[in-house]
């Protein structure tokens, strides 16, 4: 698990706070998986590896809700399934998972809950158990209408399935539905793309669209292929989709998704504006108290991270504190100003301080409760400092390693490592063809005929340079014979 420390801070949940934040869960499996694809999937996964991959996804929650701050007592805003493609699961499966995070976490400040299908495996039993647990946005994988592109674009589903899929979740109930298209493919004419774009906006019960440029990612079978793509007329066709669907009644509020007013997806406006959300699941990511985590991309590997590892074990206090929590605290000691319940919106997005982020600290268990105080309410997230100790701690308990971005070195140092590297070559340079000039070569011990001189390879240091002839190489102008 790979951690980097931000200078944003996400919003500390408390009892007194309202839900916030975002869930993720990322489920591997697909049909096919795509040529143009570069998320982290695994094609026709078995019942046997998918019931391992829920176990060890429960495992990881445990494991994380009794190690991370804060996370006993949150309440997600948000909740989205993503992949992969979570409709691969069959109808069992999917309400097994469902009635897992109803039954795991306090959904009572649940706003939005979306999950990613696809419409060759979307059915209306699938739809149906989907709707049963609550959620409320379904998102479908269109990527086109064209029968060419989705061809090129090795999806598993026709026009006449995308357009069933659509049909089948707009009688499942969703209050909300969405569809990607996807522009720029090789061999589609332009025309063609714009007609794609119209005939998918044009849909009866779509309220968000997603228009995504095909990138040809490095590792996936475009990249191996050489697929080219053309960025003029990815461009156009950007341009011509904000008109089009601003035509149409929808708003352009985030790079590429557009939405009618009311349907924007809230979890993805997480992700835009710096907020905290947690990713279960392997190849998912999380952003949580301003420190941005990973899971191993690898399944096995992820599934044994949470199974043969055991939980660490509380930090030991020091001897100091261990003595003053003894003691109890001292009778005109200062106590610092419990942090602010407000909403998420109001926390502060600056690194904390030392005195800020020791004033939401808990105290330790033995040590005396404070005085209760009217202007003060108590917070349950951790200080700044316990945030840089838990979070290497955690990652060696799993057997992961750790990995900082290390501070850059200041200017003058990089400076003068430039010129400690690139001034004793061009010395050398300078000094072979100087004897290249020479007529006696001293390495040889006999004369040879002179050879040209270059001065644009001596560079700025050509006039500094003594020349036998003339004094510098910037008015010395080589014989050649």
């Amino acid at each position: 698990m790979i951690h980097r420390r931000l200078t944003t801070i996400a919003p500390r949940p408390g009892a007194a706070e309202p839900a916030f934040g975002g869930l993720y869960v990322h489920i591997p499996f697909c049909a096919r998986k795509c040529p143009y694809c570069a998320f982290w999937s695994r094609g026709d996964q078995d019942l046997p590896v998918r019931r391992e991959w829920f176990a060890a996804l429960r495992r990881e929650w445990a494991r994380r809700r009794d190690t991370e701050p804060g996370l006993a007592s949150w309440r997600p805003a948000t909740i989205f399934f993503g992949g992969g493609t979570p409709t691969f699961l069959e109808p069992g499966e999917l309400d097994e998972l469902c009635g897992w995070i109803r039954a795991t976490f306090d959904l009572s400040g649940l706003v939005e809950w979306s999950v990613e299908a696809n419409p060759g495996t979307l059915t209306p039993k699938k739809a149906a158990t989907l709707r049963h647990h609550g959620v409320t946005r379904l998102s479908l994988g269109v990527q086109s209408l064209n029968p060419h592109a989705l061809a090129t674009l090795g999806r598993i589903h026709g026009p006449d399935e995308a357009r069933a899929a659509v049909a089948i979740a707009r009688d499942a109930g969703f209050p909300h539905l969405g569809a990607d298209w996807m522009y720029g493919l090789p061999g589609l004419p332009e025309t063609a793309a714009r007609h794609d774009l119209e005939t998918l906006a044009a849909l009866p019960g779509l309220d968000h669209l997603s228009c995504y440029a095909l990138e040809v990612e490095p590792g996936t079978p475009f990249a191996h292929r050489r697929v080219r793509t053309d960025d003029r007329l990815q461009r156009r066709l950007y341009e011509f989709a904000r008109r089009a669907l601003r035509a149409a009644g929808f708003s352009h509020y985030e790079l590429s998704n557009f939405a009618r007013p009311g349907a924007e997806c809230r979890h993805n406006l997480l992700y835009w504006s710096g907020g905290a959300y947690l990713g279960l699941g392997p190849a998912a990511a999380s952003h949580w108290h301003g420190v941005r985590s990973a899971n191993s991309r690898d399944l096995v590997r992820w599934r044994r991270a949470f199974s043969e590892c055991p939980p660490p074990p509380p930090a030991k206090p020091s001897s100091s504190a261990s003595a003053a929590s003894r003691a109890g605290p001292a009778p005109n000691s200062r106590r610092p100003p419990a942090a602010s319940t407000g909403p998420p919106s109001a926390a502060p997005r600056s690194p904390p301080s030392s005195a800020t982020a020791s004033s939401s600290r808990p105290p330790p268990a033995s040590a005396s409760p404070p005085a209760p105080s009217s202007s003060a309410t108590p917070s349950s997230a951790p200080s700044s400092d316990s945030l840089q100790t838990l979070v290497p701690f955690r990652a060696a308990s799993l057997g992961l390693r750790v990995r900082r971005a290390p501070p850059p070195p200041p200017l003058p140092v990089q400076l003068s490592a430039r010129l400690f590297v690139c001034i004793p070559s061009r010395i050398a340079v300078i000094f072979r063809q100087t004897l290249a000039f020479l007529p006696f070569s001293p390495a040889r011990g006999a004369t040879r005929r002179a050879r040209p001189l270059s001065l644009s390879s001596l560079g700025p240091l050509a006039p500094f340079v003594p020349c036998p002839r003339n004094g510098f190489f910037s008015s010395c102008t080589p014989r050649t014979r």
